[in-house]
């Protein structure tokens, strides 16, 4: 098997190199963000577009976060030096004549398209747009008309493609981490407000509880305050009652007298018992007296 020459080998390497580990192609526009790592223009505004909207990127390679300056990428540094390294690889191609070929993402195909048999193609030429078997492509590499053509092994363009899926691959795995990320974020908000309801909510129901408490409290003093004061009134009121009662008795008793001794025909009787008259007649004043006043005193 032949060897691959150094500079062929060196220009590989810097073609690696030069390569946007997002597309897999040599650097369009190569913008450098805060963690040094260098992607494509073209890239970059797709992630953002795709992931993150906003003021802040996160580098797909080691996550850290750059600010993008007024949400504009075209804003961030550009890798000059990568672009200068772009332009001297771009001279060497075009002197040689050609550049290498690169996977475009085409299908490979299952047999050859030139003998049309049943046979595993091994590789593709791209100026013939042909997918060749292992034994078509000696003749086509040895025959003065096709041998300078460019052709690329389906074991490279497989692997070229893994590559490529590798890289799709982490960018997705990153994508799904910053969404579990952000999953997380909303399930701990969430937690945190259900919390924060329910302690409002008890806070609540403690001074709800605390408030009625209170007014039973004042509700009860107010009644036993209400209860003992209709008690001594009810005491008052009931000892008026009682001397008014004693008051009206004497008053009926000495009427009583008086008329038995104004009925009697015993002149010594009611001249002698004119005094004692006198003074059951006072009497029956004073407890007249004694009664308007009971009387006006009632509310």
């Amino acid at each position: 098997m032949a060897t691959a020459s150094p500079s062929h080998v060196s220009k590989e390497k810097l073609t690696d190199e030069l390569s946007c580990s997002l597309c897999l192609e040599c650097y369009k526009q190569p913008k450098v963000l805060q963690c040094q790592h260098t992607f494509c223009l073209p890239c970059l505004q797709r992630l953002m577009e795709a992931s993150f909207p906003g003021m802040v990127i996160i580098c797909p390679l080691c996550r850290e976060q750059s600010i993008v300056p007024n949400g504009n990428l075209e804003a961030l540094k550009t890798n000059y030096i990568v672009e200068n390294l772009l332009t001297v690889m771009a001279q060497c191609s075009s002197m040689a004549g050609h550049s290498d070929l690169e996977w475009s993402g085409q299908t490979v195909a299952k047999y050859c398209q030139l003998c049309q048999e049943e046979r595993k193609t091994d590789i593709f030429c791209d100026d013939c747009k042909m997918w060749l078997c292992k034994s078509c492509s000696v003749p086509h590499n040895r025959l003065p008309a096709t041998k300078s053509h460019r052709t690329m092994a389906v074991a490279d363009i497989v692997t070229k493609a893994k590559d490529k899926l590798k890289v799709v691959e982490k960018e997705m795995q990153g994508l799904q981490e910053a969404i579990e990320e952000q999953h997380q974020k909303v399930l701990m908000n969430q937690e945190f407000l259900s919390e924060q309801a329910s302690k409002v909510a008890s806070q609540i129901e403690a001074s709800w509880r605390k408030t009625v408490d209170i007014i039973t409290e004042k509700k009860v003093a107010l009644m036993q305050d209400i209860a003992m004061s209709v008690s001594q009134i009810d005491a008052k009121q009931q000892q008026k009652i009682n001397l008014l009662q004693e008051h009206a008795q004497r008053i009926k008793e000495g009427l009583s007298f008086v008329k038995d001794v104004r009925k009697s025909s015993d002149a010594h009787l009611i001249t002698n018992m004119f005094g004692h008259v006198e003074t059951v007649r006072q009497s029956v004043s004073n407890d007249s007296l004694g009664l308007r006043m009971i009387l006006r005193n009632v509310k």
